[in-house]
């Protein structure tokens, strides 16, 4: 059985999170498929002051934690930034991807988004050659 992929699709989340607030956001995925990358956008203010975190089907996959958990390691938190991860990592219809925001400013609500962009496998049979004769 042979694979191809078809064009992008992708799961968009935009929230402005209230001063000192935490805030858990849910989509279904669309397709079936594979998660090739993500992109999270802090706009400038945030002054790392906004941690996001992102999660599919229960586990974490963005940031990639090693030992043990903490603020710091379990969100990232930028400021004036759009940085784009890749995933690579297949992910079937229904299941549900998370993004958590965690607002520690002070003094200002924060408008922070992520982008999830996906690949439609198809999947389809190739018959086997015949051998020619002549």
């Amino acid at each position: 059985m042979a694979q191809a992929s078809r064009p992008i699709q992708q799961v968009p989340f935009r929230y402005t999170v209230p001063l000192q607030t935490g805030v858990l956001l849910s989509e279904e995925c669309p397709i079936t498929g594979k998660a090739v990358e993500v992109t999270m956008h802090w706009p400038d203010g945030c002054n790392a002051l906004v941690g996001i975190a992102l999660y599919y089907d229960g586990k974490r996959i963005c940031p990639i934690g090693k030992g043990e958990a903490s603020l710091m390691t379990d969100y990232l938190w930028l400021n004036d930034a759009t940085p784009t991860w890749p995933l690579n990592m297949p992910v079937e219809k229904g299941k549900v991807f998370w993004l958590e925001i965690l607002n520690q400013d002070t003094v200002e609500a924060h408008t922070v988004s992520a982008i999830i962009s996906i690949t439609e496998e198809i999947r389809y049979e190739v018959a086997p050659l015949e051998p020619v004769k002549g």
